[in-house]
């Protein structure tokens, strides 16, 4: 898990380990948050300009996800 901390309005993000969504959400979990809900397009862009993008490198899991039900999304927190 990395310590690089950022913060946008009320809420802390920080990178978290996760070779899967599953595994993500639970190291989130024990941190007392979620993978991220993007809220709207201003904190879209916000994590699009605060996080590496190198689509060679770089891969993100996000809050949003179909556990519960195949097709059915919904965010985690």
């Amino acid at each position: 898990m990395t310590t690089d901390l950022k913060v946008l309005d009320h809420s802390i993000y920080i990178i978290v380990d996760g070779p899967s969504w599953t595994e993500a959400e639970a190291n989130a979990n024990k941190l007392g948050g979620h993978l991220v809900t993007i809220n709207d397009a201003e904190e879209n862009q916000w994590l699009v300009d605060n996080f590496p993008n190198d689509q060679s490198f770089y891969t993100y899991w996000i809050g949003l996800n179909d556990e519960k039900e195949e097709g059915i999304y919904e965010w985690s927190s």
